[in-house]
């Protein structure tokens, strides 16, 4: 489906092939892209992590966008929870896509219930919230030290209702991968004009919100660089 590059277009695209139509949150924003899986698989989830901490003096690297997850309990001794614990205190942003297992309870994707990470709901470009964006439980019920709940919400999916059609796509475009031939969606492809439909598809899902709060963070430490990860949250939210 050429998910990386969707996810990445949503951060940093420049929409050069668009007329600037489907540029992305930050355009121009220096990426790094971790292959550390194989089609739906997540083979090496700690492989980003690793790159980023080894590497984050000679990139400058304040941000990362996590597009992938799992289910089940929050454990702060799992290494993927020790390495995004490791990037917040190395002073880089973690965002987490929140799943897309909703609209019933109890069901985010364990690392982006950490208390160090923005964990990312999808909405709608109406503005509510995705029927498919995963839910936590309510504050009073969690466990000491597990956020089960979306940090925040961002874009992860097109119009809620039909009688928007005109006004809204029904998926989040961004850039499409030069091996993904097919729509993404019954819909998907049909709404772009004929011109974009070799650089740009579309696509939902909480991992197209998270690059979008990914990007949001990155316009916000280039205009004030001194921001920690605790305090782009609080802006954020």
């Amino acid at each position: 489906t050429g998910h990386g590059t969707h996810c990445a277009g949503i951060v940093a695209g420049t929409g050069a092939a668009s007329g600037g139509l489907y540029a992305g949150v930050a355009p121009g924003a220096n990426l790094i892209g971790v292959g550390s899986g194989v089609t739906l698989l997540i083979l090496n989830g700690l492989g980003g992590f690793e790159y980023a901490l080894t590497n984050q003096a000679r990139y400058n690297i304040r941000v990362i966008s996590n597009s992938w997850g799992g289910t089940g309990v929050f454990d702060p001794n799992d290494p993927v929870a020790i390495a995004s614990k490791e990037a917040h205190d190395a002073n880089i942003v973690v965002a987490f896509a929140a799943g897309n297992s909703g609209p019933g309870k109890d069901t985010m994707n364990p690392y982006a219930k950490a208390p160090w990470v923005i964990g990312v709901a999808a909405g709608t470009k109406e503005g509510g919230l995705a029927s498919f964006s995963s839910r936590g439980v309510p504050k009073s019920t969690r466990a000491a030290g597990d956020d089960n709940a979306p940090t925040i919400t961002a874009p992860g999916t097109g119009r809620e209702f039909a009688t928007d059609s005109a006004k809204f796509t029904s998926d989040i475009v961004s850039t499409r991968s030069k091996s993904n031939i097919f729509a993404n969606g019954e819909t998907a492809d049909a709404e772009l004009p004929a011109s974009a439909l070799p650089w740009y598809t579309e696509i939902s899902g909480t991992s197209m919100a998270t690059p979008f709060v990914a990007g949001t963070a990155a316009l916000m430490l280039s205009v004030q660089p001194t921001l920690t990860p605790d305090q782009d949250l609080l802006h954020l939210v």
